[in-house]
């Protein structure tokens, strides 16, 4: 998706939405449901939380642009310019949720949550890619949030209040296990997964939203930790497991063999794996069974 220079060069504007919100309580949180638009960037005080539910979209932040896609956390300073644009060949669902700190404690809120859990400087910005656990935690968490905020029943903003410091706690959690594990466990993970399923759809794009990271990610966790790319990767997942049916299930077509590793055709499965073996599946179970 392409981003127009125009809104991206011109003053960035006040969000009057949150900016009224905190007149009435430093907190303030929707669920939004998004379609490709021109907005110009915009700031607010305090921090902002956006948490991506379907689809995809590009959030520029001051002078860098992240791609979010589900299962992704953003988190920012709302004093940095910053908008959402939409791909135009989808809609995007997420929960934002934006809080002034100093607020909540002027407030006498003694839950409120602190910044130092994240660890986030005043013009900086947090990506973080959520395991499907954890996700699911802070998507309910943050949507909750949102009703009692909505909704306004009694009681209500000592439960925001708490809400909220758990949510930062989550997301403290979240980003230190990510900083800590790093992106081989998910690689790992993601092979695993490929040599149990080589039937299945294994596109890259259903991949990275299995795993709730985007393609162009995956991509580079796979080029760096595989030293190929990640449609290479399963070809040659599925080129290895057809060598073993063709030496231990002599009565399974290659049409058999082709459909249960993933090919579509046995067409394609011959050219694969002549391409990769320099032989032809059948001179290869030929060879096989005379040796």
């Amino acid at each position: 998706m392409e981003l127009n220079e125009s809104l991206l060069k011109a003053p960035p504007i006040l969000n009057t939405n949150v900016e009224n919100g905190f007149k009435s309580y430093p907190v303030y949180a929707r669920k939004d449901l998004l379609r490709a638009h021109n907005y110009y960037l915009h700031t607010q005080p305090g921090i902002e939380i956006n948490l991506t539910l379907e689809g995809k979209a590009a959030y520029v932040i001051g002078d860098q642009v992240r791609m979010q896609y589900p299962g992704q956390l953003l988190v920012f300073s709302g004093k940095v310019p910053h908008q959402v644009y939409i791909d135009p060949s989808c809609q995007y669902k997420r929960t934002v949720v934006c809080f002034d700190e100093s607020g909540m404690r002027e407030a006498g809120f003694r839950s409120a949550p602190s910044l130092e859990l994240l660890h986030l400087p005043e013009l900086a910005y947090h990506q973080v890619h959520l395991e499907p656990e954890m996700f699911a935690e802070i998507k309910q968490l943050s949507s909750r949030l949102t009703d009692e905020i909505q909704e306004k029943h009694t009681g209500w903003k000592q439960v925001v209040s708490s809400q909220l410091s758990i949510l930062v706690v989550y997301i403290r959690r979240s980003m230190e296990a990510s900083a800590k594990s790093g992106n081989s466990d998910l690689v790992s993970l993601c092979c695993d997964y490929i040599g149990n399923h080589l039937p299945d759809n294994l596109s890259l794009k259903s991949m990275a939203s299995m795993f709730h990271v985007s393609p162009e990610h995956l991509i580079r966790l796979f080029k760096r930790e595989k030293e190929i790319t990640f449609y290479q990767f399963v070809l040659q997942q599925r080129v290895s497991e057809s060598k073993r049916m063709l030496l231990n299930s002599p009565d399974m077509t290659l049409t058999d063999i082709a459909y249960a590793v993933g090919f579509p055709s046995a067409a394609q499965f011959s050219r694969v794996f002549r391409a990769s073996t320099g032989m032809l599946p059948s001179q290869f179970r030929n060879r096989m069974a005379k040796s």
